[in-house]
């Protein structure tokens, strides 16, 4: 750093590298700056507005690279781009209201008009310093909100030069720069984390922040930023992936990953790892849902959704059609019952969640019993029923798991559709051609509660925890009318002894496998059960 005679102060920046990999640079420590940044109990921006900014020059490609990335993935959850995205002065003066601010720069440190122990820090941007600028922004430099700064830029001829820009000062951000409730704001330069604690009122509006405390090179600054905003927004889309593609994970959860795989890295050295608990920088950029559940009654009215969202009330859809809220928290979400399966997705101010499949079956039971004679019991059962069956990651460093919890397994809903039809026919005669015994009658028969009495239909699904069984338990109510010689006609109910059923199915499509099951007189037979929607395992879990 220096001072011109007039003590306009100017920074000379020799620490960005331009992206070998491999730079010998001081240890760069990605940090938080929590403590006095303003708190609310909520955990998700105030806002769905993403400003993504790069004010180096044709001389960093990779931040080049990574704006045009995170631009593509805020904007694929449902981030609305703030605009204008060009970091000049004229344009700094307007920020406000950005629930990701995103900003990657020069950054350098030096001292002000007067020379006072704690140095000033600053932030490079498009302005150059020029003979038309130098008169417009006079007083701007005067009053410490700009100063002068060279560094590397641009390319000429194949090689980096130098240039020579404006750069705002931490007096400028806060004077003129504000950020959503519970905005994520992540200044990628190289000191943007290591500055003095006295600037911290500066970033007093922003919720959660991120910086560099030394300097960093471009080219992995670059892996960090993508694995940041990848892991955080649930893309899936960076070189270091998971087992199966991730759902969206709080940013405490991500950085401590990142330190894990030395992926918060600069240089060298290791990273080191946020300065403050998890516990209080939580921050969620996209709602995340880990897994969903339904009561196995049927006549229940709502359907559960287990995740991680904001306390701000959003949206829920089942193939894009919304279902209505009953009750919402940051955690569990009531809705409506579903009469079916299909992609159900939570939307917070239009940024949406990780979609998951609900699994739809359709499948038919053919159950015969033959007596004497042409005497035969036949029902026909339709099973339309719905569950959630997909893997998710209880957080960003365990693999995905069938189960939520160890042993237990996933509960089915039966759709309304469920029924069966019987029909009883046929006859028995002695040996001398003489009627003994007939049989007559059939219905069809809908859905009721497992357990209650009445005509019809119920059932109990427990999918297992082991992703290929399933137990079943059948009841089906119906009467008929046999006569006997002896007693002539009575109403007698049906018979079906296969109440319990075990299935197999295959994976990782659910579809539940074709069996046959006899006992004396009796036969059950069915064929693959047919599925919709099954788990996607291309999607985010």
């Amino acid at each position: 750093w220096a001072r011109f005679v007039d003590g306009s102060p100017f920074l000379v920046l020799n620490n960005r590298t331009r992206g070998s990999g491999t730079t010998g640079v001081l240890k760069g420590r990605l940090e938080t700056r929590p403590g006095i940044l303003r708190k609310t109990y909520d955990v998700f921006p105030g806002t769905s507005n993403a400003r993504i900014m790069n004010s180096l020059g044709a001389a960093f490609p990779f931040s080049a690279q990574t704006v045009t990335l995170l631009r593509s993935w805020c904007a694929q959850v449902g981030y609305t781009l703030s605009k204008p995205d060009v970091p000049s002065i004229e344009n700094l003066v307007h920020i406000s209201g950005d629930g990701i601010f995103y900003w990657t720069a020069h950054g350098g440190t030096g001292y002000d008009h007067n020379l006072v122990p704690n140095p000033i820090f600053a932030m490079w941007t498009t302005d150059v310093v020029n003979a038309v600028n130098i008169p417009k922004y006079r007083a701007l430099v005067d009053s410490g909100y700009l100063v002068y700064g060279s560094g590397m830029n641009d390319v000429v001829a194949g090689k980096a030069v130098t240039a020579v820009h404006y750069m705002v000062t931490m007096k400028f951000i806060g004077e003129y720069m504000s950020f959503a409730k519970n905005s994520l704001v992540y200044f990628d330069a190289c000191g943007s984390g290591g500055f003095d604690k006295k600037y911290l009122p500066m970033l007093s509006t922003a919720g959660f922040y991120l910086g560099w405390s030394l300097p960093t090179d471009d080219a992995e600054s670059a892996v960090t930023a993508q694995y940041f905003f990848d892991r955080t927004l649930g893309i899936n889309k960076v070189s270091q992936k998971a087992d199966r593609p991730q759902r969206p994970f709080f940013t405490g959860d991500v950085l401590s990953d990142m330190a894990k795989k030395n992926l918060d890295v600069s240089g060298a050295s290791r990273l080191v790892h946020p300065a403050s608990p998890v516990i209080w920088t939580l921050q969620l950029l996209a709602p995340s849902i880990s897994l969903t559940s339904g009561d196995a009654s049927s006549t229940s009215t709502s359907y559960n959704i287990h995740g991680d969202f904001a306390d701000d009330q959003g949206t829920v859809t089942l193939n894009g059609a919304p279902l209505t809220v009953k009750n919402w928290s940051a955690n569990d979400i009531t809705v409506t019952r579903p009469t079916s399966g299909g992609t159900l997705q939570v939307s917070i101010r239009n940024v949406k969640s990780n979609p998951v499949n609900i699994t739809e079956w359709h499948g038919t039971l053919d159950y015969t019993y033959t007596g004497k004679g042409t005497l035969k019991q036949h029902i026909v059962f339709n099973l339309d029923f719905f569950a959630d069956v997909h893997s998710f990651h209880p957080n960003s460093i365990t693999p995905s798991i069938f189960m939520p919890y160890y042993g237990l397994g996933r509960t089915v809903l039966w759709m309304k559709t469920t029924s069966a039809t019987y029909e009883c026919s046929g006859e028995y005669r002695n040996s001398l051609d003489e009627v003994q015994e007939t049989w007559t009658g059939g219905a069809s028969l809908p859905l009721v509660e497992l357990g209650t009495t009445g005509e019809g239909v119920g059932g109990y699904g427990l999918i297992d925890s082991s992703g290929t069984n399933s137990t079943f338990l059948i009841n089906v109510s119906g009467k008929y009318s046999r006569w006997t010689k002896a007693n002539g006609a009575t109403e007698v109910n049906l018979d079906f002894p296969f109440s319990q059923l075990a299935l197999k199915h295959s994976m990782p499509d659910f579809v539940f496998l074709a069996g046959e099951m006899t006992s004396g007189n009796a036969t059950l037979k069915w064929g693959n059960f047919t599925t919709k929607y099954a788990p996607d395992p291309t999607a985010a879990q």
